[in-house]
């Protein structure tokens, strides 16, 4: 195993596996990226051209996730599709826009070591993307929890049980 093979299992338990649990797009690029190493390994390796198949599935998991930034009634077509990005969070449209120039990559009249760092670069951007997302969530989780807890308690509290109130 070379050790950009080696770079990329570690980032997926170690970035995308953990963040499955919180983001779906995680899940999807992680169980993709395993299916295809799986099928590489019995002998039955998919040919680039072939990659789209996984691809399709982590844009269907992505267009299936509840929009975060919801934009209301569609009044169009071009509403519609402009509101398939603006609904998603950063991470997500990040990986939709990275989708085209993977595709164009496999596509390319290019020699195969530029293909394999073109697409191991990609992906590793597209793991980030989706582990920070769940990381930032989290953040953002336990921050709201903290600013909604009560207050700590202090020597006031202590001495009115009742928090100062009396009676």
């Amino acid at each position: 195993m070379s050790t950009s093979h080696l770079i990329l299992w570690l980032v997926v338990f170690a970035v995308a596996f953990p963040a499955s649990f919180r983001n779906p797009t995680a899940g999807a690029l992680a169980a993709c990226y395993v299916l295809v190493e799986f099928l590489t390994r019995i002998g039955h390796p998919l040919p680039v051209q072939y990659f789209i198949l996984p691809d399709i599935a982590v844009l269907a998991v992505i267009v299936a996730k509840p929009e975060r930034y919801p934009c209301g009634q569609y009044r169009g077509m071009i509403h519609q599709l402009r509101c398939l990005l603006t609904e998603r969070s950063w991470a997500d449209r990040f990986i939709i826009c990275s989708y085209p120039f993977v595709w164009l990559t496999y596509g390319a009249d290019v020699s195969e070591v530029a293909r394999y760092w073109a697409l191991w670069g990609w992906a590793i951007a597209q793991y980030l993307a989706a582990g920070s997302e769940a990381l930032f969530d989290q953040v953002h989780r336990r921050n709201a929890d903290a600013a909604n807890s009560p207050p700590p308690r202090g020597s006031l509290l202590v001495a009115y049980p009742a928090g100062g109130w009396s009676g």
